[in-house]
C-alpha cells in the first residue's frame, strides 16, 4: 500500500503543459499509478508555466500488520516543500480517494525561484479491518523532488564585427539550452532577418547596426539585443585615369593612374593577374590589355577601382626596295620604293636629314649617300627604315660617244631566254643582272662589235619569278632595262 501513497504523492509534482482541472481515466480498472515507477520529477523552469496530472486506481482492500483491511479512502492533508508559486489541486477540488475509485492530481504554477525543492506529503489512510473495524494512520512521505533550473537564455556571437562595407559577418546563437526556433533580426544586413542556427549576414552600406535574437526552448523565450554590435567601414572611392593616352605606339607606355583620395596601398592587376611589384599609385603599361587597381584606405578597408583598356599599337613596317642597281655613275637614278600599306605616310631621309617635299611612297635618288624613309600609320606610330647606301663610282667624260641606241630586251617577260640588244662604242662591255634589292647575280664581260648593234643570249632558268634589272656597262655608260622572269 505505501507504493501506491509514493505514486499518489508523485502525480502531483509531475510537468505537463495544462492548468485545467484534470480528468480521471475511468478506464483503467488495475490498481495502480499511472505512469508508474517514477523515481523522480521533472524538472521545472525558473518563471515559466508547471504542471502535471497523475492517474490513479486505488486500491480496495490489502493484507496490514493487523489483518485484512478493506480500504474506506486516501486522504491527501497537504503538501510542503514544493517551489514558490507552485501548488497543487485534487480531482474536483477534494483530495479524498475512495477506495476502488479513479482519480487524478494536477499541480500547477510558475516558479519563481531557482533550487532543488524537496517534497513532502503528508496523508491519512482511513479503512476498516476485517471490514468493520474503522481504522486511521497518519503519514508522510518523503523522496520526491522538484528541481527548478535556470530560465531560458540566449545570446550570441558574430564574427567579425567590424567589417568593410559588402563583407559578411558569421552569427552563431550560444544558448544555455537547445532552442527549439529563433528569429534573428538584423538591422542594415542582408537578409534583414533570419530563423537559422547559423546566419551569414552581409553588409552594404557603412555603420553601426544592431543585431536582435529571439530565442525559444524548454526553458521559456528569451531576447537578447546588441546596439552597435556591427561596425561597418566604408570602401575607398576613385577611379583610374590616364596620364597620357589610352594608346602608345610599341616602345613607349600608356601611362595610368589611380585617383583615390587617402589611399594608403595600392596593387595593380592586368585582367586577374597580380602584377608582382606594381604597389604605386601610378603604372606604365607596356602591353595591350585591361588594367586595374586594388587601393586600400586608411581603416584597412580595399576596394578595386573600375578597370580601364590600355593599346599598344605596333610599329609600321619600314622597308626600301631599290628599283635596280644602287651603284652607278654620274647622271644616272635608282627608283627607292617603300613598303605601301592603307593609312601610311613617309618622309624620305638622306644621311642625317629628311629631304623636303619627299613624302610619297618612293623615292628616286641620284645622289650619292644613305637614303633611309620614315614610315607612320594612322595611330601615329612611326618607324625609321634601315638604310639603303647609294654609290656613285664614275663620271661622265666629254671624249666618251652617247651610245647609239638603248637596251632592249625580248621577249619581256621572258621565261627561259632572254636576248639583250644594243649599240655597242666599244669592243669589250660588262653584262650584269641584279635583283630588286641590287643584289648581283650575273657580272661577267662580252667583247661585241663596236659601233654595231650587238645581241647577247642570257639564260634564266635558275632565276626564281620576279623583278630583275639588266645593265650593259660600255665604257663608261650604263644602259639599264628592267626585266621580268615568269
Amino acid at each position: 500500500m505505501r507504493k501506491i501513497f509514493y505514486a499518489l504523492i508523485a502525480c502531483c509534482l509531475l510537468t505537463l503543459n495544462s492548468y485545467s482541472q484534470c480528468t480521471p481515466d475511468n478506464n483503467i480498472t488495475v490498481p495502480g499509478i499511472y505512469p508508474d515507477t517514477l523515481t523522480n520529477l521533472p524538472p521545472a523552469y525558473f518563471n515559466q508555466p508547471y504542471a502535471t496530472t497523475l492517474q490513479a486506481k486505488v486500491l480496495t482492500d490489502t493484507n496490514t500488520s493487523q489483518g485484512y483491511a478493506t480500504i474506506t479512502n486516501i486522504v491527501i492533508n497537504s503538501v510542503t516543500g514544493m517551489p514558490p508559486g507552485v501548488n497543487y489541486q485534487c480531482y474536483n477540488n477534494n483530495c479524498t480517494f475512495p477506495g476502488g475509485s479513479n482519480r487524478c492530481i494536477q499541480v500547477s504554477g510558475t516558479p519563481t525561484a531557482q533550487g532543488t525543492y524537496p517534497i513532502t506529503v503528508n496523508i491519512t489512510i482511513n479503512a476498516k479491518l476485517f471490514g468493520v473495524l474503522p481504522t486511521s494512520q497518519q503519514s508522510s512521505v518523503v523522496g520526491y523532488k522538484i528541481v527548478v533550473n535556470p530560465a531560458h537564455n540566449v545570446d550570441f556571437i558574430g564574427t567579425p564585427t567590424i567589417v568593410c562595407a559588402g563583407g559578411t559577418v558569421n552569427f552563431g546563437e550560444s544558448s544555455n539550452y537547445p532552442s527549439t526556433s529563433r528569429t534573428w533580426t538584423f538591422t542594415g544586413g542582408n537578409p534583414a532577418t533570419s530563423t537559422d542556427q547559423f546566419p551569414v549576414v552581409t553588409y552594404a552600406t557603412p555603420g553601426s547596426y544592431a543585431v536582435s535574437l529571439t530565442s525559444t526552448s524548454v526553458g521559456g523565450t528569451d531576447t537578447e539585443t546588441k546596439s552597435s554590435f556591427i561596425n561597418v567601414n566604408a570602401l575607398p572611392t576613385g577611379f583610374i585615369k590616364y596620364n597620357s593616352n589610352d594608346s602608345a605606339c610599341a616602345g613607349d607606355t600608356v601611362k595610368l593612374m589611380a585617383n583615390s583620395a587617402g589611399a594608403t596601398s595600392y596593387q595593380w592587376y592586368k585582367g586577374v593577374n597580380i602584377i608582382n611589384g606594381a604597389m604605386s599609385q601610378t603604372y606604365n603599361a607596356v602591353t595591350t590589355g585591361t588594367y586595374k587597381v586594388m587601393v586600400t584606405g586608411p581603416n584597412g578597408c580595399a576596394k578595386t577601382l573600375a578597370p580601364k583598356k590600355a593599346t599598344i599599337v605596333p610599329l609600321p613596317a619600314a622597308v626600301i626596295t631599290p628599283a635596280g642597281p644602287t651603284t652607278f655613275c654620274q647622271g644616272q637614278s635608282v627608283l627607292l620604293n617603300a613598303n605601301t600599306g592603307t593609312g601610311l605616310t613617309y618622309r624620305w631621309k638622306k644621311n642625317a636629314n629628311f629631304i623636303t617635299n619627299a613624302t610619297a611612297s618612293a623615292y628616286t635618288a641620284n645622289k650619292a649617300g644613305t637614303y633611309r624613309v620614315e614610315v607612320k600609320n594612322s595611330f601615329g606610330c612611326k618607324k625609321l627604315s634601315s638604310g639603303v647606301q647609294v654609290t656613285i663610282n664614275c663620271r661622265e667624260s666629254s671624249s666618251i660617244e652617247v651610245p647609239i641606241s638603248g637596251i632592249q630586251l625580248m621577249p619581256n617577260p621572258a621565261n627561259d631566254l632572254v636576248t639583250i640588244t644594243f649599240t655597242a662604242t666599244s669592243h669589250n662591255v660588262n653584262l650584269v643582272l641584279t635583283d630588286i634589292t641590287g643584289r648581283v647575280l650575273v657580272s661577267k664581260e662580252v667583247e661585241v662589235a663596236q659601233g654595231q648593234i650587238n645581241q647577247l643570249d642570257l639564260p634564266l632558268t635558275e632565276f626564281n619569278s620576279g623583278v630583275y634589272f639588266v645593265a650593259v656597262l660600255d665604257g663608261k655608260k650604263q644602259m639599264t632595262a628592267k626585266l621580268i622572269v615568269k
